[in-house]
């Protein structure tokens, strides 16, 4: 007679639990904050958020089509890149300059760069030789189409330029955030002496003959003549607005 086979109960060690859906925590999607920044930071550099603008959540948020936590996080990055302020009685507001900032900036540059072009007269390679020369004919194209807003970013591109040729990458970063913070007033230096707009693409030009020569002394002399002058343009052309003590509108 048969032996009746007896199904084996399953121990704990071969039962599997069953799975859980995993719990992660809820985070703002990094593609809002990231396009609220950008629309924010843009509109600050191209004037149309001028100095003492305040900036509502709320009305932001609308603008853009999101919630208030994307555009509080955008905002917050912001003021942490010193666009915008905190007002206790408006909240966030648009960060103007002060007239000890922009000499401050000059003076870092006025140290730093030249350093960057003896390096890059020293050691220039032929593909930043033709990356330079390619750059130029970008400043001579936005030169003759009279195209201010893209000459004025090939301005800030030609110096951080010798600053990639020189491969610091932390003064790199550095000199494109001063950049940033001063685009706006340089425009407004461009609007009242649309004449500087050659003058600025010639001293340009000088300045990469002499990289290209590989005399780097001559270079930094040019680059301190050239960034001198649009110190005292700047500080000068814009005098009505220093009265007040802040650089703005």
């Amino acid at each position: 007679m048969p032996i009746p086979r007896v199904k084996r109960l399953s121990s704990s060690r071969d039962s599997k639990p069953p799975q859980q859906p995993l719990m992660t925590p809820q985070k703002t999607s990094p593609l809002l904050k990231d396009k609220a920044y950008e629309s924010l930071k843009k509109q600050i550099l191209g004037g149309s958020l001028r100095p003492g603008h305040f900036l509502s959540e709320r009305r932001v948020a609308t603008e853009l089509g999101m919630s208030k936590t994307p555009v509080r996080e955008a905002l917050e990055r912001l003021m942490g890149e010193q666009f915008v302020t905190v007002s206790p009685q408006q909240g966030y507001v648009v960060r103007g300059c002060s007239i000890r900032e922009v000499a401050e900036h000059f003076e870092f540059r006025l140290t730093l760069e030249p350093f960057f072009l003896r390096q890059s007269a020293a050691n220039l390679t032929p593909q930043q030789a033709e990356t330079l020369r390619a750059q130029l004919e970008c400043q001579r194209q936005a030169l003759d189409a009279e195209d201010m807003e893209r000459a004025i970013e090939l301005d800030a591109e030609f110096h951080l330029l010798f600053a990639r040729f020189a491969g610091n990458r932390a003064m790199q970063h550095v000199m494109s955030r001063l950049c940033e913070r001063m685009f706006r007033f340089v425009t407004q230096v461009f609007e009242l002496d649309s004449a500087r707009f050659a003058k600025n693409y010639q001293e340009h030009c000088s300045i990469a003959d002499a990289v290209l020569a590989r005399d780097g002394n001559r270079a930094a002399a040019l680059l301190t003549d050239h960034l001198e002058h649009c110190r005292k343009t700047l500080l000068t052309r814009a005098g009505a607005d220093f009265n007040s003590g802040t650089l703005s509108d």
